[in-house]
């Protein structure tokens, strides 16, 4: 006999089944949903009013499934589980190569995890392949058609790669309803089903089964309607009609008595109307229920975390009271989780986690798939990351630094370390890292080496998994007791692939493409740690029973019902198209209709409030749009039930609640106060500044200093002023900090005087490009001196620099190429442990070096032409120890600041002057004049300050850009002399010359005719130059830390500043303004 009880959601059900039980005294086995067995076996333990259950049974159906094939002898050793369903039919899908439809999508992994999803509700449906073949025939759309063809025959395929051997977990339901007839567990109990809306026809036959053999009892949610007055309960009617085919159904509504006591007015409202088609007439009263809109989903979860503290503080509830529904699993509920901590309260996420997450299979798959890509650097790095690979945090964080330095790949990992012992910069313990490198490369040997072997044998897949198996447990993984569920599951997979494909010619890439899918899906439930937690879910599967309070968070459209956003193999007309053979086409529509009752069911289980929020606006300002169920629940009453969220409106009292959150709060209201004079806090502020006065002094001081800052920073204390800037030799300052200082005093102090090391990548970057561009530069110019190449016929003032090279001396442009060739070669090898020939990319760049070195130097040598030049110095390096020149010497307040340096070049000219040149390969340099004036880019005059003590001796200075500069191109004509020209002219020189320097440097040298400038022009450019670096060195001795970038049009240091991060200045903030020039 099947019995059927019904009754709507303000019906105690629970209450009704263990009366019952009670009443009849017989042992009974209850059965529940998988996730409702916990909350079942408390419910059963409170309406039994008993510290134990004794004579009944909570259980699942695949627990009773297990429970009748051990008591019967079933074999249950051969069955394949989803994860062995979809490792055979990816091994399946890649021997067929005719289909019709999936025929270009096939190959992809996740093609084959639809066809298993989708075999899977076939069993559950008994759908067969005469049952596909007659949709296939039954559809006149030819895609359909096709797409049918090619899944019967993939379904071909696989049930006879099951043969006798395996069965489908599917098909176990059949076995379990096999074994109840032989079972002696189930004679003489009642058996309770309940907490379902829905039994695939499998499941309805393993019910069958049970029926004569025990008495059943099924519980429905439903108001005993007909399907035609209510789409809500579609779900339920649908159950009773697969009951009512089985025979000997007897179906009878709950009584009266079982219903919940009164709930305000307003959620009985909802429970009667809510997806109701009916025509009632507005209720007055929503007693109970708040709708409540908020400006972003911040404000709508901190408006619904002072709620629920509310309720806590001021009604009395306990954290068990409350149950939070929400939907977004991506944003809000990460969100909830952090903004109801800052109020005090913890809330349990009823989720169960993909291992595949867990630091135990992440070092697996890691190590694993490392091997299969050829040790892939980011999967090493990845398995380092995990927390067990044998090395403590800071020596893996160590080799993961040297690894992303020095661009450590591939086999580079299973020799010594070498590079960075003898480089310039960041030098490395290399004995200390190859240590740990040989710690964390041991496994990763082996494993290659186990595949390897593999390969070479021609292993099967039951070979090559028994020998992978035995590695990875041989690891010292400690796997601790909370992940021997973890461990299980992936020796399962395993187990799987070799049942399915034991026999088969093994690939370890495909053997770790199916090991990575089966544990993708697999997830792990927990528990809530305390008796006593707020529980946070989503609406389908969320199953707790009546609370005092609903909160449902994230009431929006597309939320609330959710969006079906999966991959499916069927569109939604397609499988309208298949509606009505055996169901299989309606799986949509029952997913939707079940939904529909779980959002009825939590909006009905609150006991006395009831509140549904939304948000308007999202995290980046995108407008949002409220449910249509929130304005459904607004149409049922003539009142206005929506309101505005306590954050938004300042509801004091509401707000004020948990340490961190209102500490939060109460910065806001000290900062109005500050900004408004006129603004006057609410009163219960002044009681909350108290409390945190007496309770978190120093919390609130921090709150304070915080609504009171300036960014402008005090003056360095003497003692660490000297401890940050002097060296060996004093106080000393080079022109590039001087340039820093005077940009921003914050960005100097921090880049020089902190000295954050930054991590520098061992690749052929700015500084290396730099570098070598010098040391050509310098060793070229050089040999012309040596080589008497300066002696030539000079260039004439008007001459042009893109004429060919005469051959007057016997010195041609290959002979230039010759030169820079030579010198590149021998250069590169030296350089930072021959960096440039390091691999592929930076020989690249080295061939670029060499295409920009020769028009560069062909530069030089016209440069050399056009100037009389009686002697030149390179590197030439000024200061207290320089040979050469002498420092540059600033007294300021009695304190000595010696500037020093190296000029890139010094010409000794026919008249006694002397000029500079500055090689830059940076795309943003250019002589600028004001910039000079601000003090924004003093360099090349410093430069020429060393160079000439007496500044009526300077002639000019200049940059020389060493730039890959790009041209355009309107047509091919003329193309070869167009672009030597245009990069011939990218040489010229920029900067600034006096006017009587004319007859010892070429006006055609360099890139403007503005770069000469009358003698006494020149000469007060000089003088203002010196007193800018007087002024920078008295707010250096000053001790001046402040942020207070200088600003000149576009021109700002912030761009680039290493400390922008740091120095927190902000236009918003007091104290902060731009030092405009």
């Amino acid at each position: 006999m099947i019995n059927v009880f019904y009754g709507r959601e303000n019906i105690n059900k629970e209450g009704f089944i263990y009366r019952a039980i009670a009443n009849k005294g017989n042992e009974a086995l209850v059965i529940v949903p998988d996730q409702y067995t916990l909350e079942a076996e408390k419910q059963a333990l409170k309406y039994l009013n008993s510290s134990a259950l004794i004579k009944i049974e909570i259980s699942t159906f695949s627990r009773i499934g297990r429970n009748l094939l051990k008591e019967v002898g079933g074999d249950i050793k051969t069955f394949v589980d989803k994860n062995g369903r979809y490792i055979l039919l990816r091994h399946i899908i890649k021997q067929i190569d005719d289909l019709e439809a999936f025929g270009a999508i096939s190959a992809k992994d996740s093609f084959s995890q639809m066809v298993s999803d989708f075999i899977s509700q076939m069993k559950q449906y008994n759908v067969s392949e005469e049952d596909l073949r007659l949709m296939e025939e039954a559809t006149d759309d030819q895609i359909t058609k096709r797409k049918l063809k090619d899944i019967r025959k993939i379904f071909q395929r696989y049930r006879e790669a099951l043969g006798d051997r395996y069965t489908d977990s599917e098909d176990l339901i059949d076995l379990y309803g096999r074994a109840v007839g032989e079972s002696k567990f189930l004679e003489g109990k009642d058996v309770w089903i309940f907490g379902f809306d829905s039994f695939s026809p499998k499941l309805m036959s393993f019910i069958e089964a049970l029926s004569r053999k025990s008495d059943i009892n099924v519980v429905l949610t439903w108001g005993g309607e007909p399907a035609a007055a209510t789409g809500l309960f579609a779900p339920a009617v649908r159950v009773l009609q697969q009951l009512t085919e089985l025979g000997r159904v007897k179906t009878c509504a709950i009584g009266e008595e079982y219903e919940y006591p009164g709930s305000p007015s307003g959620i009985e409202t909802i429970e009667k109307r809510i997806f109701s088609t009916a025509i009632f007439q507005k209720e007055k009263s929503a007693e109970g229920v708040s709708i409540v809109k908020s400006a972003n989903i911040y404000n709508e979860i901190e408006g619904a975390a002072a709620f629920l503290l509310h309720l806590i503080r001021d009604k009395g509830y306990r954290y068990r009271d409350v149950c939070i529904i929400c939907n977004d699993e991506e944003v809000r509920i990460p969100a909830i989780k952090r903004i109801f901590k800052e109020y005090g309260m913890d809330v349990f996420v009823d989720e169960r986690m993909k291992i595949i997450n867990s630091p135990l299979i992440t070092y697996i798959l890691s190590l694993s798939a490392a091997v299969a890509g050829g040790l892939s650097g980011n999967f090493i790095i990845k398995a380092m990351k995990s927390g067990r690979c044998g090395l403590e945090r800071e020596q893996w964080e160590e080799l993961e630094d040297y690894a992303i330095r020095f661009n450590i790949r591939g086999t580079m990992w299973k020799k010594p370390f070498s590079l960075g012992e003898a480089l310039t910069f960041d030098k490395v313990d290399i004995k200390e890292l190859n240590r740990y490198r040989e710690i964390l490369i041991e496994p990763f040997v082996r494993l290659e080496a186990l595949v390897s072997k593999a390969k070479k044998e021609q292993w099967t897949y039951e070979k090559l998994a028994k020998e992978y198996y035995l590695f990875i447990s041989a690891l010292p993984l400690k796997v601790i007791e909370e992940e021997r569920q973890i461990w299980q599951a992936f020796v399962d997979v395993i187990d799987q692939i070799v049942r399915m494909l034991g026999d088969e010619r093994a690939d370890f890439s495909d053997f770790l493409t199916m090991v990575k899918t089966g544990l993708e899906d697999i997830t792990i439930g927990e528990l809530p740690p305390t008796v006593d937690d707020v529980i946070l879910g989503n609406m389908q599967r969320t199953r707790t029973p009546r609370v005092k309070a609903v909160l449902i968070i994230g009431a929006n459209e597309g939320l609330l019902p959710m969006e079906d956003t999966g991959k499916k193999l069927f569109t939604d007309e397609e499988i309208s198209a298949l509606t009505g053979i055996k169901q299989i086409g309606n799986l949509d529509i029952f997913m939707r209709q079940e939904e529909k009752l779980g959002i009825y069911r939590n909006l009905s289980k609150a006991m006395e409030a009831l509140r549904i929020s939304y948000s308007i606006g999202d995290g980046d300002g995108e407008a949002l749009l409220p449910s249509e169920i929130v304005e459904d629940i607004k149409s049922m009453f003539d009142c206005n039930i929506e309101e505005e969220d306590a954050i938004s409106i300042g509801d004091t009292e509401r707000i004020i609640g948990g340490v961190a959150s209102t500490i939060n709060l109460l910065s806001s209201e000290l900062i109005l106060a500050k900004d408004n004079p006129k603004y006057r806090p609410a009163p219960e502020w002044r009681a909350v500044s108290s409390w945190y006065e007496e309770n978190e002094k120093e919390l609130l001081d921090k709150v304070r200093d915080g609504v009171n800052y300036s960014n402008q920073r005090a003056a360095l204390d003497r003692e660490i002023f000297h401890k940050l800037y002097d060296t060996e030799t004093g106080l000393t300052m080079t022109p590039y900090k001087l340039e820093a200082m005077n940009q921003c005093p914050f960005k100097y102090f921090f880049q020089h005087g902190l000295q954050p090391r930054e991590r520098r990548i061992y690749s052929v970057d700015s500084r290396a490009l730099g570098d070598m561009y010098h040391l050509v530069m310098e060793e070229f110019s050089k040999r012309m001196d040596k080589d008497g190449l300066g002696e030539m016929p000079k260039t004439s003032a008007t001459g042009s620099l893109t004429a060919d090279i005469s051959n007057e001396t016997g010195f041609n442009e290959a002979d230039i190429k010759s030169v820079v060739d030579e010198i590149i070669n021998e250069k590169a090898k030296d350089y930072q442990e021959a960096l440039f020939t390091k691999d592929g990319m930076e020989s690249y760049k080295l061939r670029r070096i060499r295409m920009l070195s020769y028009e560069a130097c062909r530069a030089l040598w016209e440069y050399r032409r056009g100037c009389d030049i009686v002697k030149t110095d390179y590197e030439i390096a000024f200061g207290r120890n320089s040979r050469y020149l002498k420092p540059i010497e600033v007294n300021v307040s009695g304190q000595k600041i010696i500037i020093q340096g190296k000029i890139d070049r010094v010409d000794h000219l026919s008249d006694g002057s002397v000029s500079v040149i500055d090689y830059k390969t940076g795309g943003g340099v250019a002589f600028d004049e004001n910039l000079l004036r601000a003090g924004y880019s003093m360099q090349l005059f410093i430069y020429l300050m060393a160079a000439d003590g007496n500044l009526e001796n300077s002639a000019g200075a200049f940059y020389m850009k060493l730039i890959d500069r790009k041209i355009s191109l309107k047509s091919r004509e003329k193309a070869t002399e167009k672009v030597g020209a245009a990069r011939m002219k990218s040489f010229l020189l920029d900067g600034k010359a006096k006017e009587s320097a004319k007859k010892v440097i070429s006006e055609a040298l360099l890139s403007s005719r503005d770069s000469f400038s009358a003698d006494e022009d020149f000469l007060e450019l000089q003088r203002t130059v010196a007193d800018t670096v007087e002024k920078i060195c008295t707010n250096l001795i000053r001790g001046d830390i402040s942020p207070y970038p200088m600003k000149i049009k576009e021109n700002i240091p912030c761009t680039y500043c290493s400390g922008k991060d740091t120095c927190r200045f902000d236009v918003g903030l007091p104290g902060c303004k731009y030092n405009y020039k």
